[in-house]
C-alpha cells in the first residue's frame, strides 16, 4: 500500500502592513488561493474568500465519509456508500464501485493539495448524476434528428 504525502500547498505570504496598504493586491490574491499574513509579535493569519473556507470544511467532512466507505467490511461496498450517501442507491449497480474509487482518488489528490474544491465538486457531480437515473433518463428514448430544424426565437 502506498502511503500519502501532504505536501505544503503554494503559498502566498504578505506582511500584515502590505495588507493594510495594498488591500486590493493582497485581497485580489485571497480571492484565488489562501494569503499568509504575516505579523511582528503575533501568531500569523489566514486570509481566504468565505468559499474556500466552506470548501475545505465540507471537503473534511466528506474525507472523514470517505475513509469510512474504504474500511474493509463483510458489508458489500453499496450498502456502506448507502449509509453516507443516500441517493447512491439510485445509481446503477455498475457505477458504485467507479464512484467509490472516484472519490477516494479525488480525496487523496485534495489532501495532498490541501484544497477539498474538487472533493465536494465530485461529490455533487455524482449526486446529480443518481438524480438524472432516478428521473429515468436512462430508460428514456429519444428522437435524434438527422438535420438541425429552424425554430422560432422565443420572445
Amino acid at each position: 500500500m502506498s502511503t500519502l504525502t501532504l505536501a505544503p500547498p503554494p503559498v502566498d505570504r504578505f506582511s500584515f502592513s502590505k495588507l493594510l496598504r495594498e488591500p486590493k493586491v493582497v485581497t485580489a490574491i485571497a480571492d484565488k488561493r489562501p494569503v499568509y499574513l504575516d505579523r511582528r509579535n503575533a501568531p500569523d493569519l489566514i486570509l481566504m474568500s468565505q468559499k474556500a473556507d466552506e470548501d475545505n470544511r465540507t471537503g473534511i467532512d466528506l474525507a472523514t465519509s470517505v475513509i469510512k466507505l474504504m474500511i474493509p467490511s463483510a458489508e458489500p461496498i453499496r450498502a456502506r456508500a448507502e449509509n453516507i450517501f443516500p441517493w447512491v442507491r439510485f445509481l446503477p449497480e455498475g457505477d458504485i464501485t467507479e464512484f467509490a474509487d472516484d472519490l477516494f482518488k479525488t480525496t487523496r489528490a485534495c489532501a495532498t493539495l490541501g484544497n477539498f474544491g474538487a472533493l465536494t465538486q465530485i461529490v455533487h457531480e455524482w449526486k446529480c448524476s443518481a438524480e438524472a437515473y432516478e428521473y429515468g433518463w436512462d430508460k428514456t428514448e429519444y428522437d435524434w434528428l438527422e438535420h438541425p430544424i429552424p425554430v422560432p426565437r422565443p420572445e
